[in-house]
């Protein structure tokens, strides 16, 4: 894997690591928070900055790196988490993974941050003005966690005077008919500085261990949103297998599907085939045709002497490619099992072989039914002189 850190003193670089030297590797922990430090312009008191975090050296993470409990600001890389060998799909992206005890720390550390809290303590105020005087305010960052109040109501310019920020620099407590609202950049900013406010996920990822679960975990998400009226606290969810499970499914009836035009086309080839092979028997057995009328045969028994044919040579060649198809499906499967470990992909059912069978009698016969009715109108006179 490779990964980005600061390496032997220096600045940020990458470099890659293999199994042997990740295994108990030591390393310090920073939060957004931990980049934000209190702004020095006088122009701008009781604010704050955040840093960008390629720009600052060791010393800068020595400071301010995460301090736990006992004292120590360095944790440790104590296992790592493989697909398994030979496996083709995979959800794991590469990423390190905290316990639930580390991801609980940082996320108290963000609250109890003092941007933090006056962020959310001049969302308050704000708010609460809005909803008491009914008034149309737009309340602008002059830092990345910092409002000031704009007393002519308008948004910031980009003439002004400010500390650009990445998600926006405007918030509107109210809409254009001054009614209060609650809709703005404030929590994805706090998002950003890493607070979470865990009693109002944004997204809930689902991983279930089989498809009953998952179908259960469908039915609760169903059951709820149809005891919701309000559509704006209805759930809405994606659901990743089923999408690649449609994707899969579309190329699959994609590839079926000219595997059938395919066949059909060898069948009506095949059938025209067999007709020509019919008539040629007709053409060469004409004067056996004219002895069987001449003792008393009828037409609908010469007719069904070439009509049974068709089906005995329908039937000879049913069976004959039930049995290739089913030496192919052996093949197919070990050496699928062999190479991609994929079982059960290439299977022959006792009923495929029957309707396989029965399909080839069916065409053959219709193949033969022209060439038979011809057979059977054929004058007996005129077909004894043919030889």
């Amino acid at each position: 894997m490779e990964e980005t850190a600061i390496l032997d003193g220096g600045e940020f670089a990458s470099k890659e690591y293999n199994i042997e030297e990740l295994l108990g590797l030591r390393y310090k922990v920073m939060s957004n928070v931990n980049y934000l430090d209190e702004n020095d312009d006088p122009a701008h008191p009781n604010t704050w900055v955040m840093h960008p975090r390629t720009e600052q050296g060791v010393q800068y993470i020595d400071d301010h790196a995460v301090k736990f409990t006992d004292g120590s600001d360095e944790i440790e890389v104590c296992g790592i988490v493989r697909p398994k060998k030979g496996a083709v799909a995979t959800s794991i992206t590469g990423i390190i993974g905290y316990t639930p005890q580390l991801t609980s720390y940082l996320l108290k550390q963000a609250e109890e941050h003092p941007a933090v809290k006056a962020m959310n303590a001049a969302y308050e105020e704000a708010l609460e003005i809005c909803k008491n005087e009914q008034a149309h305010k737009y309340y602008t960052y002059d830092s990345p966690v910092q409002f000031r109040s704009r007393p002519d109501g308008l948004p910031k310019t980009a003439n002004e005077s400010g500390i650009d920020v990445e998600i926006g620099d405007k918030l509107a407590f109210t809409d254009d008919n001054g009614n209060p609202i609650n809709d703005c950049d404030h929590f994805a900013l706090l998002r950003q500085m890493g607070f979470v406010d865990l009693d109002y996920p944004i997204s809930i990822e689902f991983y279930c261990s089989s498809f009953d679960t998952k179908h259960d975990v469908e039915n609760f998400i169903a059951e709820y949103n149809a005891s919701v009226d309000d559509e704006a606290k209805k759930i809405t969810y994606s659901d990743s297998l089923s999408s690649m499970m449609r994707f899969i499914d579309t190329m699959a009836t994609t590839i079926t599907g000219v595997l059938v035009a395919f066949a059909a086309i060898s069948l009506i080839v095949s059938t025209i085939m067999i007709a020509i092979i019919i008539y040629t028997s007709v053409l060469e057995r004409r004067k056996e045709i004219g002895v069987l009328r001449s003792i008393g045969a009828r037409k609908k028994d010469i007719s069904r002497v070439f009509i049974a044919e068709s089906a005995i040579l329908g039937g000879y060649s049913g069976l004959i490619g039930i049995i290739v198809s089913f030496l192919i499906s052996l093949a197919g499967s070990a050496i699928l099992a062999a190479v991609f470990g994929i079982t059960g992909l290439m299977s022959v059912t006792w009923w495929h072989c029957v309707l396989m069978f029965g399909i080839s009698v069916l065409l053959s016969m219709f193949a033969g039914f022209i060439p038979s009715r011809i057979a059977a109108n054929k004058d007996p006179a005129i077909a004894l002189r043919s030889e």
